[in-house]
């Protein structure tokens, strides 16, 4: 019972870690983009890596918890991070991309 709560409590915080994500994104555009372009940019590899880690902190927790409950194929978690990162990323250029076309 309390193994199977665990797993649902698992499997319902990446769900809604990726759906506030995607909200957030959508409701912060500028902020958005602005994060998108310092992933992209050289300058990137100028950011100490502890406040990387800080920043990704909870997103790595959760990728790692979902690993061992088995949600997630164990791979090396930042390869996780960044596929989920980039999925985020297209769901997001679709949703406003259809957005415009209905206006």
């Amino acid at each position: 019972e309390e193994q199977a709560q665990k797993q649902k409590n698992t499997k319902e915080k990446v769900k809604a870690h990726y759906i506030y994500t995607l909200y957030w994104a959508l409701d912060h555009p500028l902020e958005f983009h602005f994060m998108q372009q310092v992933n992209l940019s050289p300058f990137a590899n100028q950011i100490p890596l502890e406040e990387i880690l800080e920043q990704k902190k909870v997103a790595l927790e959760l990728i790692q918890e979902a690993m061992e409950g088995g949600y997630i194929q164990k791979l090396p978690t930042d390869f996780i991070h960044n596929l989920i990162g980039i999925h985020i990323f297209g769901v997001y250029q679709y949703i406003l991309k259809k957005e415009l076309e209905e206006t």
